[in-house]
């Protein structure tokens, strides 16, 4: 079974791990499980957000102006926590 928490940016949080860890119960419940063996808790990328500032110009005619020529650019990157575990039914 697998299970995520919300996407967040940089890296994952308890609160994050939580989410996650409680989804997996859910889920596990779904199938009649009464417990969660875990083989993996942890981040998971989802890719990165980019954002990119260009120069700009003004063509008129023959003559050419262009403005803060250059550019900026960067990229944060998004993560989800992650549970992964094995449903198991636990007899009393």
């Amino acid at each position: 079974m697998d299970a995520t928490s919300g996407a967040k940016f940089v890296r994952g949080s308890q609160q994050g791990e939580a989410e996650a860890l409680q989804r997996l119960k859910e889920e596990a419940a779904k199938v009649g499980a009464n417990g969660v063996l875990l083989t993996l808790v942890g981040d998971r990328s989802r890719g990165v957000l980019g954002v990119g500032v260009g120069g700009g110009g003004i063509s008129s005619g023959r003559r050419n102006f262009v403005a803060g020529e250059g550019s900026v650019s960067g990229g944060v990157p998004i993560v989800q926590n992650s549970a992964q575990g094995i449903a198991i039914y636990v007899f009393d």
